[in-house]
């Protein structure tokens, strides 16, 4: 039985049974019986189905948004735009999948030779709990536009999620794990718009994301205007409930992760980080944790060197660049990472980070146009863009004699 409580109330509000081996069976078996005929439609008949079920959810987003609102916690706001974001990914599949999958010449000793990307089959996708829609369709959107059938197994956090999606049944294997990514600012930075996207990068879903700036690298000349600046921004948040429209920041989505984010910042501030506001956990119902600001960490301590999940920011003070990225790659994770500093600047350094992800003074956001995925504990295999639907495929080598002299 999966018991889903609400993390605003801390109330039980679902129910579910479990799928045992027998209906595991009935659903795989469902995929891979429908995956003949599913590879045999054109892309553009695939592509009617995929804009048929965007055009459905947009239609449909004040019932499936509060969803998310109900089952972990994600603002109503946010979870509107993970809707829509959701759509958006089917529809630019739906658009661009015969492009990016179209047949590849390669001249060779053949008559002719080329790659064509052929459907593997049914593929698996097991998905997180912190973004149940768009996690889903950044999978199943490419997927599905490659030729295959799709089995979701939905976290069991959110099985409301899962039921509502649409395509609930549609062998290598995409990776992506956690993160704990950096935000380098330097002394030549827009440090107002450096404060901007970081705030915002840190606190969106309750800074229950992966790809959240997690550790802030600040140069020392701008460190003190840095901090001053997210402390501003920081502490203008609205945490509360996340059914209110003006709700910034909702609860943790569970009462054990709330616990493993308090560990980190009292182990944190025990090591002798500063405290700058929240890092106390409040009372009354709920699962909610504040926005807090630790300042003065050093790499050793526990908010360096494990991933935060939650609306926590880490700053730590840096000599330079060459000290921000030998800091930024000392992780065993990398996901992403973000540059401020001048566009020549941040674009050299970029080569420098081990990530699979870097944004040069920008948010760090996934997109349906463009590859994103992690190294090292972060994960492999890419997701999104022309990279993203290619791991779903058979990249098959065709050569056709006879041979050229």
């Amino acid at each position: 039985m999966l018991i889903v409580t609400d993390p605003t109330t801390g109330e039980i509000v679902r129910r579910v049974e479990a799928a045992d081996t027998a209906e595991m069976n009935r659903i795989l078996g469902a995929a891979d019986g429908a995956f003949d005929a599913w590879r045999g439609l054109s892309f553009a008949e695939r592509a009617a189905v995929l804009r048929a079920v965007a055009e459905r959810m947009r239609a449909d987003v004040e019932r499936l948004a509060p969803i998310m609102t109900e089952e972990m916690g994600k603002p109503i706001r946010e979870a509107r735009g993970e809707v829509a974001k959701s759509a958006w990914c089917a529809e630019h599949y739906a658009d661009h999948a015969e492009g990016y999958l179209a047949p590849q010449e390669i001249g060779s000793d053949a008559t002719r030779s080329y790659v064509q990307y052929l459907p593997l089959g049914v593929i698996l996708g097991i998905l997180p709990w912190n973004a149940p829609f768009w996690l889903a369709f950044r999978f199943a959107a490419p997927a599905l536009m490659a030729g295959n059938t799709c089995v979701i197994k939905h976290d069991p956090h959110v099985p409301g999620c899962g039921e509502a999606i649409a395509a609930s049944e549609i062998k290598p294997t995409v990776l992506e794990l956690g993160g704990s990514d950096p935000s380098i600012v330097l002394a030549d930075a827009d440090l107002e718009k450096a404060a901007d996207a970081i705030a915002l990068m840190r606190i969106i879903n309750a800074g229950q994301s992966c790809i959240a700036a997690k550790r802030i690298l600040v140069e020392a000349p701008v460190h003190n205007r840095m901090v001053s600046l997210l402390e501003e921004r920081l502490g203008a948040l609205a945490v509360g409930d996340p059914r209110d429209e003006a709700t910034d920041v909702g609860p943790i989505a569970r009462e054990d992760l709330r616990e493993a984010l308090h560990r980190q910042v009292r182990e944190t501030v025990d090591a002798g980080a500063r405290c700058l506001m929240g890092g106390e956990i409040p009372d009354g119902p709920g699962y909610f944790y504040p926005v807090t600001l630790l300042t003065e960490v050093t790499p050793e301590m526990t908010a360096s060197r494990e991933e935060t999940f939650g609306p926590v920011g880490v700053v730590t003070r840096v000599r330079d660049a060459d000290e921000a990225l030998r800091l930024a790659n000392d992780t065993r994770y990398g996901l992403a990472a973000s540059v401020w500093t001048t566009a020549e600047r941040g674009e050299a350094m970029a080569r420098e980070i081990v990530a699979g992800q870097v944004a040069v003074n920008g948010v760090v956001k996934t997109d349906p146009r463009l590859p994103s995925g992690g190294v090292k504990r972060s994960g492999y295999g890419r997701e999104l863009g022309p990279h993203g639907i290619h791991e779903f495929v058979n990249a098959q080598q065709v050569w056709i004699g006879p041979a050229r002299g």
